[in-house]
């Protein structure tokens, strides 16, 4: 990480200047932002008229409609839009088959995460649906002293827990 700031409170200008934003770069923000105004624009027509393709049969959102029902893909498709935007005017993005390369590179850097998040969602979500008793905070100390002794099916265990 750079330091722009050091102990003294006196500005590093040399490290400023090394992270101005290039010619292209600029360039690919701008076409970036009307990517976004073109995706805004079509998403608008899908939720503004009554009979929108994002509405449900009532002509609302909630409590369903394909608008919430599809957020996820819709903002899929607004990140590799906008994405693909800043690619193609940074000049980053040169064919067609440069966008699943780097969407690719971007699932390689977040892997470690995803290691770790969808076992602990399985976790959660199994636990939340069996019918486990949950433990009473109130009774630690007398259950701590029967899980050491290793007392089980014992009538006084039963106090330790409550139903969920």
């Amino acid at each position: 990480m750079p330091h722009y700031v050091n102990v003294k409170g006196n500005i590093n200008a040399s490290a400023i200047d090394a992270r101005k934003i290039t010619e292209a770069e600029s360039a690919g923000l701008k076409l970036a932002f009307r990517y976004f105004l073109v995706f805004f624009v079509l998403l608008l027509v899908g939720m503004v008229p009554s009979t929108g393709l994002l509405r449900n049969d009532a002509g609302g959102f909630l409590p369903s409609s394909p608008l919430t029902y599809g957020i996820v893909p819709i903002l899929f498709f607004l990140f590799m839009f906008v994405g693909t935007g800043y690619g193609i005017g940074s000049k980053a993005v040169k064919t067609h088959r440069d966008v699943p390369k780097y969407m690719a590179g971007g699932l390689r850097a977040s892997l470690s995460y995803f290691v770790v998040a969808f076992p602990a969602a399985f976790f959660i979500y199994f636990f939340s649906k069996a019918s486990w008793p949950s433990f009473s905070p109130s009774r630690a100390p007398k259950c701590s002293r029967l899980w050491i002794l290793r007392v089980s099916r014992s009538p006084s265990l039963s106090s330790c827990w409550s139903p969920s």
